[in-house]
């Protein structure tokens, strides 16, 4: 069975990590946070000078969560913090996991789409957000490949090169006439897609065999959507439960002041000039 996993790009290379990173992220706290902190207890003491530094951080976390989540003007939804990034995870069609699309799987190539279609667009006319078929054929084969040149290795009937598994898709009459002679030696594969229902996505493949590189075999590969917004939406209902906490605690703490002043106010005593 080929592997099923989540491939994410790693990302901040280079940067600090462990603890630096968080003896930074600990100082900025202390001078951007705490020093904002401290001018505000001089004002309202100690506890108000809480609820207000925390009401408006978490105000400001709302604002920024919002951005990252829906964008804003010059930018786009999910520049901020992200989550798992969408992948492809190749599967034999005897694997477990092929067990949960046994029906669609079935019908392989036929009534599956042609790599000329889009899916999952947005519901408007230009199908914004939607997922070019044919666009995505090279980064299943940048998964692909490898694993196939792992499984084939492991059984010891195949390559172990991931190159030696390189295949394209015949494209149309006019297509075909323009591939130089070393595109053309490269073996044409049987490539289809399939919505299978729910937001899944399939891809199919009939690898011709290559003799002395490998069998002929059939894969599937599933498309992750990931969870690319996760992180602003944890951050945004985070905030929003701390946003609405510290205001009540602050606004409360504001009625009990009130109370407390009225009941040391004293009556001014009207002193009479009568003898």
């Amino acid at each position: 069975m080929i592997a099923f996993g989540l491939h994410t790009p790693l990302g901040l290379e280079g940067q600090w990590s462990g603890a630096p990173a968080v003896l930074v992220v600990v100082v900025a706290i202390a001078i951007f946070i705490g020093s904002i902190y401290y001018l505000l207890s001089t004002i309202f003491g100690l506890k108000r000078a809480y609820y207000v530094t925390m009401v408006s951080l978490m105000g400001f976390i709302i604002i920024i969560s919002l951005v990252w989540l829906f964008g804003i003007p010059g930018t786009g939804p999910g520049f901020g913090p992200r989550g798992r990034e969408p992948s492809w995870s190749p599967f034999l069609p005897n694997s477990e996991f092929a067990a949960d699309f046994k029906g669609t799987l079935a019908t392989f190539p036929d009534g599956w789409d042609t790599p000329n279609k889009k899916y999952f667009g947005n519901p408007d006319k230009k199908q914004t957000g939607a997922i070019e078929a044919k666009g995505e054929i090279d980064t299943i084969k940048t998964v692909l490949e490898p694993e196939l040149a792992g499984y084939f290795q492991k059984l010891k009937t195949g390559s172990a090169d991931p190159a030696d598994y390189d295949f394209r898709v015949p494209g149309t009459a006019k297509e075909e006439a323009k591939l130089t002679e070393d595109e053309k030696k490269v073996p044409a594969a049987v490539a289809r897609f399939k919505d299978a229902g729910g937001g899944n996505l399939l891809a199919g493949f009939e690898l011709p065999a290559v003799p002395g590189k490998h069998p002929a075999i059939t894969v599937f590969a599933y498309r992750d959507k990931g969870a690319v917004f996760l992180p602003a939406l944890y951050f945004l209902m985070t905030a929003l439960v701390l946003f609405a906490l510290h205001l009540w605690l602050l606004a409360r703490d504001e009625m009990r002041q009130k109370e407390r002043d009225s009941e040391t106010a004293t009556t001014p005593e009207t002193v009479s000039t009568r003898r």
